[in-house]
């Protein structure tokens, strides 16, 4: 997470306890807390703000943070995707879907990459989220898409999701 985000996440910390500003407390909890993706330190802050009775230590704001990552099924940061995405191309379309590397499940099929090559990483249970079937990452069966290409940094304009249905196809 880049120093200029994390400035803003702590600014909304000390507003809601009433805490003065301080650059060298900013920088302490941003040293601990540097690792951490900005797409779900935000959430964790408000999390935070919303639930602490007191300023949370930066120990505090990890734990909050990790509770999101499981509770969105992911329990790793992954090198093989964009925030739990991997964007690939096949016929001139543009998909995105789960990754299996850092996903334990997902409702559409999960996939998995290996430098430009994707592959469909999944095994379908019994359980329904929703109406929807629930995919489970397995990385020991995969099965190479073909044509299929890695495709980073993707359109996400343009970005749509596969189904069980065009996967049968």
């Amino acid at each position: 997470m880049r120093i200029e985000e994390f400035k803003i996440f702590f600014s909304r910390l000390c507003k809601r306890w009433g805490t003065k500003y301080s650059d060298d407390k900013m920088e302490i909890y941003y040293e601990c807390l540097s690792e951490l993706t900005s797409d779900r330190m935000e959430e964790a802050i408000m999390k935070a703000i919303k639930t602490s009775k007191h300023f949370p230590t930066p120990d505090e704001i990890e734990q909050i943070y990790v509770g999101i990552k499981k509770q969105h099924g992911r329990d790793e940061e992954c090198h093989h995707c964009e925030a739990g995405a991997i964007f690939w191309q096949k016929n001139g379309e543009t998909y995105a879907n789960r990754c299996a590397h850092c996903n334990k499940y997902s409702t559409v099929p999960l996939i998995a990459r290996v430098g430009d090559a994707i592959f469909w990483a999944y095994r379908e249970s019994n359980q329904k989220y929703e109406g929807s079937p629930v995919f489970y990452s397995d990385l020991n069966n995969m099965e190479r898409i073909p044509e299929a290409t890695f495709n980073w940094p993707a359109s996400r304009n343009n970005t749509v999701r596969i189904s069980e249905q065009e996967r049968a196809e």
